[in-house]
């Protein structure tokens, strides 16, 4: 038989090594080894040089658990709010809620003002809030209540406004205006990110809602909250992961990384059930609920607002329309009022928007307070003049 027929191995080849399990661990080792010392090497430059964290790592500090809203605000809780997008001061007053400056205790005119970060004022400083614009516009009879907590959905919104009025029943207000934000819509069925938990609704296939983890049990905090808080490497490293997960998913449903996807109808149907429930609860308090529309990418982009964003904006905006008008409640919708700004600036407007942060700054919460302002004041007292705007 030739060489070139030969089946045998031949007298230089070397036999097959099976799996070394040994080998396999040192590799396995020395990979996550680098990682770690990768991810040391990183936290240490970030705070020599004084980076800021990406996402907000005091909102602990700021609140803490309920068990009828899941969290609520920390009394008195005070301190700088930074981020690489903002920095500005921040506190609560003793009942938790954001500070202002007038008492309602004796106020003729209560109005509360309900909302998630934007009511809240993520990002401004005490003082710069849409809220504090009310209250400087108003008469000393007049006061405007911040009650926004950050990241409530309407669900924990109006278990808020049932909680507040049972404990204080003397303090019920003449109005409560809500600031919808297009959030509140995945979050009012929000069962699979539950960090913290918080109610939430559920819709059967036959369209009945029901509330679910309510009361809300408190929940051990998890790795992943820890090293958000305190480790400025996985702070980034979580924001940039998270902001990419959202790009991809824009991109695969609406063909532009920019503009997110509508919102299914059964969201619409539970925000509908849950205006609902806080109108009939408002009507027999003796009550007046308006619902606020703000539009988000106009409030964010301003003049280089592109087309697709703004169909988004008026497809959420006519939606919004539609539940007000089906529960019989006036809509405050200030778009115009944002639109107005733009188109008179033009080139000189200021951007009312964080930079790489979709919250608005004092500017925004500024002409935010003033649109509400020109349409509530006729609901207190018409015959009451009103301050004059500050330009």
């Amino acid at each position: 038989m030739s060489p070139s027929q030969s089946t045998g191995p031949s007298s230089d080849s070397k036999p097959r090594k099976g799996f070394d399990f040994r080998i396999f661990c040192i590799n396995t080792m020395l990979v996550c080894g680098s990682l770690l010392f990768t991810f040391v090497v990183a936290e240490i430059v970030l705070r020599v040089l004084g980076v800021e964290p990406k996402t907000a790592t005091a909102l602990n500090s700021y609140f803490q658990y309920d068990p009828q809203t899941g969290w609520t605000g920390r009394p008195n809780a005070a301190m700088r709010f930074a981020t690489t997008a903002f920095s500005g001061y921040t506190s609560h007053g003793p009942d938790g809620f954001r500070v202002i400056a007038k008492p309602y205790e004796t106020a003729s005119n209560v109005v509360w003002c309900i909302g998630d970060s934007g009511t809240w004022g993520w990002g401004v400083s005490d003082g710069e809030t849409y809220v504090d614009r009310l209250n400087e516009l108003a008469d000393e009879q007049t006061v405007f209540r911040n009650l926004g907590v950050c990241g409530f959905s309407s669900a924990q919104q109006y278990l808020l406004i049932r909680s507040l009025v049972e404990k204080h029943p003397d303090q019920i207000p003449d109005t409560i205006l809500l600031l919808f934000c297009g959030n509140d819509l995945p979050e009012n069925v929000d069962w699979q990110d539950q960090s913290p938990p918080r109610p939430y609704y559920t819709i059967s296939d036959d369209g009945t809602v029901e509330m679910k983890n309510y009361p809300t049990a408190m929940s051990s905090m998890s790795i992943r909250s820890w090293l958000k808080r305190n480790s400025l490497a996985y702070n980034h490293l979580n924001f940039y992961l998270i902001f990419a997960k959202r790009v991809l998913k824009n991109r695969q449903v609406t063909g532009n990384f920019n503009v997110p996807p509508d919102s299914p109808e059964s969201q619409w149907q539970v925000l509908e059930y849950s205006y609902t429930q806080i109108r009939d609860y408002c009507r027999d308090q003796g009550i007046k609920f308006v619902p606020v529309f703000l539009p988000g990418s106009i409030l964010r982009f301003g003049n280089t607002l592109t087309p697709a964003l703004n169909d988004y904006d008026e497809r959420t905006r006519a939606r919004l329309h539609q539940v007000t008008d089906n529960l019989g409640l006036d809509l405050f919708d200030i778009t115009e009022d944002v639109r107005d700004y733009f188109t008179i600036q033009r080139d000189e407007s200021e951007r009312l928007s964080f930079v790489r942060d979709p919250h608005f700054n004092a500017k925004g919460h500024r002409l935010i307070g003033d649109a509400i302002w020109s349409r509530v004041r006729s609901t207190l007292n018409a015959d009451r003049p009103m301050k004059a705007m500050v330009p």
